[in-house]
């Protein structure tokens, strides 16, 4: 009983190890960003989209005054990425979780581990429709004014059509009974 419950707790651990990503052999690679909505540790990292990895850590740089966010990424050892590729947070899915993404570069010179891969800022959709709502608030009651004032122009144009065309039928009302 002692052995089967010792290796049954070396199977949990197993598991666990496996599931919260650790790899054996895996290497430490770097991406900067400024902005990292949605993103924590543990975070996957795809490369074209096949998981090679997650986010280790997080550590704030202060550089002149502004705030990046310097990522430790926990990649597979035996995955060479091209010095040329570059790294996005990106939302595969609309109810997706964001997980940074290399693009594959087409260089032949591969970075080394422990080395900064290139970043590339990706737009915050949703920061992009609170950008656009805010601007139609405030767009809104000025377009209202402006129809206001079209369609009083409108409706006295209508008044003069109207008295127009009326006193052109009392002309020939006139002419036909004379």
């Amino acid at each position: 009983v002692g052995i089967f419950i010792l290796v049954m707790l070396l199977v949990l651990f197993a598991m666990f190890y496996r599931v919260t990503g650790q790899q054996a052999g895996s290497e430490e690679y770097y991406v900067v960003f400024e902005k990292i909505t949605g993103i924590k540790r543990g975070t996957a990292v795809t490369y074209g989209g096949f998981p090679i990895g997650h986010l280790a850590n997080i550590e704030p740089i202060n550089e002149n005054n502004r705030t990046r966010y310097k990522m430790h990424l926990s990649i597979r050892g035996d995955w060479k990425i091209p010095d040329d590729s570059v790294a996005q947070i990106v939302m595969p899915g609309v109810i997706a979780d964001r997980q940074i993404e290399i693009s594959e570069g087409v260089s032949q010179n591969k970075l080394a581990p422990q080395s900064l891969i290139p970043s590339v800022e990706s737009t915050d959709m949703m920061a992009l429709v609170n950008s656009i709502a805010t601007e139609l608030d405030q767009s809104i009651p000025m377009l209202t004014a402006d129809a206001s004032r079209v369609i009083k122009k409108l409706d006295h144009s209508a008044e003069l059509l109207e008295n127009i065309l009326n006193e052109v039928q009392e002309y020939y009302s006139h002419l036909q009974l004379s």
